[in-house]
Formats: structure tokens, sequence, C-alpha cells
């Protein structure tokens, strides 16, 4: 309800919730029932409605019991998450920032989802990333954007058989040119083989930008025939209009359009 009302303030923050039931119906359709705990993780949880939310979706997907972790640097924003873990069974939110100070550092996920700032400059902590000793980042991207420092952490954090959604701008595709650190990182997930998906999204999605959104779809379970395959799927024309649009979210990814794109 507060992103509904704060549009244009909630930014970055906030994933819609149509997209968070789209993230969450990709990652239901691959899980199958057990009584193994099933392990989520979010590096950029803000306020945790991502993370709760495909949590919440999953569940009434698919009989599994599941737990949720979340780490946020924001301080407001990692105080709404910690408030709502309170309420939930193996829930833990930790505050400080993912890229230097990771609190989970032991840990690995079954299911990895992430909604990571755009275009957000990492200047201001460049020694710790550049120092980092715990090797998760093979190649260092561009300053003026961590986003794909926040990828290359989230594939380290995926156990044996792990997958993931995460949602990128576009620079993640196309920034760099070859042989750069944004080149050698893309060329580096396609030869282990990560990548499942990647789906173009609709514009004007987000509270707070008209762009194009993509989620990449991880997994390290591909079915054997999907095996060095990877799925380019164009959902920008999935969506219904908004009747009445709430900052620069002008569409929606409905109900019929989440099921083609899963089903595709």
């Amino acid at each position: 309800k507060w992103a509904d009302i704060s549009a244009e303030t909630a930014g970055e923050q906030y994933t819609p919730d149509d997209v968070i039931g789209l993230i969450a119906e990709i990652i239901a359709s691959k899980i199958q029932e057990s009584d193994k705990l099933l392990r989520l993780y979010d590096c950029t949880c803000g306020g945790g409605n991502m993370l709760f939310g495909v949590e919440d979706r999953i569940k009434q997907k698919v009989n599994r019991y599941t737990a949720t972790d979340g780490q946020d640097w924001n301080d407001a924003l990692y105080a709404l998450a910690k408030i709502e873990s309170r309420f939930r069974a193996g829930s833990y939110i930790e505050h400080g920032n993912t890229l230097t100070d990771d609190k989970f550092y032991n840990d690995e996920f079954d299911v990895v989802v992430a909604n990571p700032p755009y275009g957000v400059s990492w200047k201001g902590y460049q020694k710790d990333i550049v120092n980092d000793k715990t090797g998760r980042f093979k190649f260092i991207p561009s300053i003026s954007d961590g986003q794909l420092l926040f990828m290359q952490h989230l594939i380290s954090k995926l156990d044996s058989v792990g997958m993931g959604v995460v949602v990128h701008n576009g620079s993640t595709l196309f920034s760099g040119d070859a042989g750069s650190a944004e080149s050698n990182i893309r060329k580096w997930m396609l030869d282990t083989d990560i990548v499942e998906a990647i789906i173009q999204l609709p514009t004007d999605e987000f509270f707070n930008t008209g762009i194009y959104t993509y989620l990449w779809v991880l997994n390290k379970n591909k079915d054997p025939q999907r095996k060095d395959k990877l799925m380019l799927i164009n959902a920008s024309e999935k969506f219904k209009p908004l009747k009445k649009s709430k900052g620069s979210k002008r569409k929606e990814v409905d109900e019929q359009s989440r099921l083609e794109i899963v089903e595709t």
C-alpha cells in the first residue's frame, strides 16, 4: 500500500506486485514438493516486499517449508523488513552493505531473488571491492554501476542446484566493449551455463522509471535438453494498461500474461 501512495518516492526500493507475482510463478514452476527446507535470499531486500512476496506465493503453489534471509544497508527499509520478519518463522534480516560486509558469508541458498539498484556508483567502497577475499567477484565492472557486482555475488550464493531471478535494467546486457570486465562477466556466466533465460518486461512497469527492465533467470539445475542454451523471451507486449497510473507505472503484467510467460 505504501508504494502506491508514495509512488514517486518509493523509487528503487520497491518492486511492483505484478513483477513479484511473475518472479514467484517462474520460481514455483521449477520447485518440487518435498519435506526439505527451501531457503530464499535477497541481497538488496529493501523493505522485504519482494523476498516475502515471493515466499508467500511459493507457499500457495507448493507444499514446502520455507526460510527467508535478506540484507539491506538502508536503515529505514531494513527496519521495515525486520519488523515483518518477526512475524515469519525462520526469517533473518541483517543490516549492512552486502558487497563489503556479507552477513550470510557462510550460507548457500536454494533460491535467490533481487532487484539491485540501477546505475548506482560503488566508488565509496572501491578499495573493499578490489581487495575482496571471498572470490565471488570474477571481474570488477565499471565503478559507475554496481549491478554486475550484485549479480556475481548472487551466483556465489546458489547451492549446487540453486536457481534465482534477478531484475536488471539494460546496462547489464549492453554495457562495456568486448574484452571489458562487463563483457567478461557475461562470458563467464554463459560459459558456466548458469543463465536459463532473459525476459524483457514492458516499459512503464516500475514506479520511478519508464525504461525496459529484464528478468535474468539463473538455474544451476537446467533440464538436460536446455544445457548450454539460453532463452531470450520478449515479453514487452505482455501487459494490461493500468486504469490510473502510479508515478511512472502505467502498465502491469496481468495474470494471463504471467501464465503465458511462465509457460514459454
